[in-house]
């Protein structure tokens, strides 16, 4: 297979509100323009994993076909994939193409800033001239690709002719340690986010939170502070192994001031989710408990490398957006004289970690995490 080279010209991105007023259309209109296109309603059949099926076509889809709509930028899915899409975008390469409907640039500014920040095509003008559109940006770059295969071919023989010299000339140096940590990182960093998003999938589909607005949250959690009663805080993250402990311990690990950081600033989360359950716990026990969501991606780089044995090394790690979810429950006081509590849940990767990997039989795996 070429390097580069994607099975599909575009990916569908759409809230399933949108699926017959739009997408249905516009993925028909593409097909019929000799473009090959992933589209759930016609990729995905009876018993597929939904979660995989659409990770996988995203992974080969040259272009995603954003349809922004009110409906889209209400759904935590689809805005995974917005950002998903984003993070394949490298050295200025456009990937994201948006599609306007029933939203205006202004609408889209005050949801989401990075989706602001692209030019659209609204569906104002008409579905015909939103393909054509479409069609030519994602054919000239098939025109490119062409062109930057054909120059492919040739540094392909000259390096296979030098790569064919030195091992014949010089001792195999092994692997990259930077290439092998690379792929792990990235492996574990996919992981723990389907975790977390996987528990939290199931506390939305039972019916456990609702999406709110952050003047939701905010009426909430000034109604709790200022309740006249004696409290207690407490706190713990988790970044899938290891467990932190109460706010001393919980703020020189993540570095952060955790008295810095509320609703009104959206814990300095950039356009998160939120959602929002009320329940009772016992008959006079109200407990407020509400959700923020980092739909940023996860970006990381590679501090430092140790080689510490034969086939081991420990690598060092710096993360960005590495906080994925903060979960805080306002807990009422059961019965007079009983203290309310203000316990908050954060998930996610630590600002700093420390890999060890090492080689096991053909496999490199990741041995230990700690802090």
């Amino acid at each position: 297979m070429w390097p580069f080279r994607n099975k599909y010209d575009a990916f569908i991105s759409h809230a399933v509100e949108d699926k017959l007023p739009v997408a249905n259309d516009l993925c028909e209109r593409l097909e019929q323009a000799g473009l090959k296109i992933w589209y759930s309603g016609k990729e995905l059949t009876v018993g597929d994993s939904l979660e995989k099926a659409i990770h996988n076509g995203l992974d080969q889809s040259k272009f995603g076909v954003v349809i922004l709509s009110p409906t889209y930028l209400e759904k935590n899915w689809t805005r995974r994939e917005f950002y998903t899409l984003l993070g394949k975008e490298i050295n200025s390469r456009k990937i994201i193409l948006p599609v306007l409907y029933n939203i205006t640039p202004a609408d889209l500014a005050l949801h989401d800033l990075t989706m602001a920040d692209r030019y659209g095509l609204s569906l104002d003008r008409g579905m015909d001239t939103v393909v054509q559109k479409l069609v030519a940006v994602i054919k000239s770059e098939q025109s490119n690709e062409l062109r930057n295969r054909l120059r492919l071919t040739g540094l392909l023989i000259v390096l296979l002719l030098a790569v064919t010299y030195f091992s014949l000339n010089l001792p195999f140096s092994g692997e990259s340690p930077s290439i092998i940590a690379k792929g792990l990182i990235e492996k574990r960093i996919a992981d723990l986010q389907h975790d977390f998003d996987g528990q939290f999938q199931a506390n939305l589909e039972k019916g456990h939170f609702s999406p709110v607005q952050t003047d939701s949250i905010l009426l909430h959690y000034n109604t709790f502070r200022n309740y006249q009663s004696y409290y207690r805080n407490e706190y713990e993250f988790t970044n899938g192994i290891h467990n932190v402990r109460f706010k001393k311990n919980v703020e020189p690990a993540l570095d952060i001031d955790l008295d810095a950081l509320s609703p009104a600033n959206s814990y300095k989360f950039n356009s998160p989710q939120i959602y929002l359950s009320i329940y009772t716990a016992t008959k006079s026990n109200q407990v407020i408990e509400y959700v923020y969501v980092n739909t940023q991606p996860v970006s990381y780089d590679i501090m430092h490398e140790t080689n510490v044995g034969d086939n081991e090394y420990l690598v060092t790690a710096n993360f960005t957006n590495n906080i994925r979810y903060w979960i805080v429950a306002l807990q009422y006081p059961s019965a007079p004289g009983m203290p309310k509590k203000y316990q908050v849940q954060i998930q996610g990767l630590l600002p700093v970690e420390e890999f060890r990997i090492r080689k096991e039989g053909p496999d490199w795996v990741l041995a230990t995490t700690r802090f």
